[in-house]
């Protein structure tokens, strides 16, 4: 059964005003991965995007493959973040929050961990024009046995217009 990982990203950005663009690497095909691992770094890093952006930006999702890894970023257009990109993924930090923005600091922390889990990394910068971030997940094409945690396929697809990461159960 298809699980359309994206999809409920775009219904969210577009009901509290935000364009979502997707930008997929063809090249991609299916991967061997924890597709689980993958929609909690993906949902952390879209909510993350539309929690600390304004309402009418965009926030752009871009996958790429570089030799035996994958890319997934989130890119945004809000305030991005002051403090050196290593403490955003500390349990509990919050750079220069809000107090109107909900959360607790543990959701890149938990996301990270489980990336490692599978031989993935997860960071983030300032985009250079000085306008949001990117925070970025990258990951093997193939689950190393020593990292296997009972994997299940990941597709990365693009139509014309309508793109999104299928997951194959």
């Amino acid at each position: 059964r298809d699980n359309f990982l994206l999809e409920d990203y775009r219904i969210d950005c577009y009901g509290k005003g935000f364009s979502l663009k997707f930008i997929m690497d063809n090249s991609i095909g299916t991967v061997s991965i924890d597709k689980r691992i993958i929609e909690t770094g993906l949902s952390n890093m879209v909510n993350n995007a539309i929690k600390y952006s304004q309402s009418g930006t965009t926030i752009t999702v871009l996958t790429e493959k570089s030799g035996d890894k994958i890319r997934v970023s989130v890119k945004d257009q809000g305030r991005g973040f002051s403090c050196d990109p290593e403490d955003l993924f500390k349990r509990y930090y919050r750079d220069n929050v809000d107090s109107s923005i909900p959360g607790y600091g543990l959701g890149l922390p938990y996301a990270r961990l489980q990336l490692s889990l599978i031989g993935g990394v997860m960071s983030a910068f300032n985009n250079v024009d000085g306008v949001g971030s990117t925070f970025y997940m990258e990951f093997p094409t193939v689950a190393d046995k020593k990292y296997n945690t009972g994997t299940s396929a990941v597709q990365a697809s693009s139509q014309t217009d309508n793109s999104r990461i299928e997951g194959m159960a």
